[in-house]
């Protein structure tokens, strides 16, 4: 199943992919919507809101912008991190069509 669509990519019932971007913005230079993008880096956030997440930073438009992932799985949370982590460079559509398995 695509990671776009795995139903573990919730929190709380809501989608979770892909992250709203947030970052640099100005009538010259919107925040980037969807699936845009490369990926650059993806970190593990700390556990103060009691609800696994992890940050996720892409570059488009020739700026960073950053987006979280919220779970209500740490465990599933983490297999994704591992797998994001292996698709640096890579553009966030085609991480979106990643083919992962529904009982992970």
């Amino acid at each position: 199943m695509e990671l776009r669509r795995h139903p573990r990519m919730t929190c709380q019932g809501r989608p979770s992919w892909p992250p709203e971007w947030k970052g640099p913005y100005g009538p010259a230079n919107p925040l980037p919507r969807g699936e845009v993008g490369i990926l650059v880096r993806v970190d593990t956030a700390p556990n103060i809101l009691n609800t696994p997440h992890c940050v996720v930073v892409i570059q488009w438009n020739g700026q960073e912008y950053f987006g979280s992932l919220y779970f209500d799985d740490e465990a599933f949370m983490q297999e994704i991190v591992r797998l994001l982590q292996n698709s640096l460079g890579c553009a966030i559509a085609e991480i979106g069509s990643l083919d992962i398995l529904t009982s992970a």
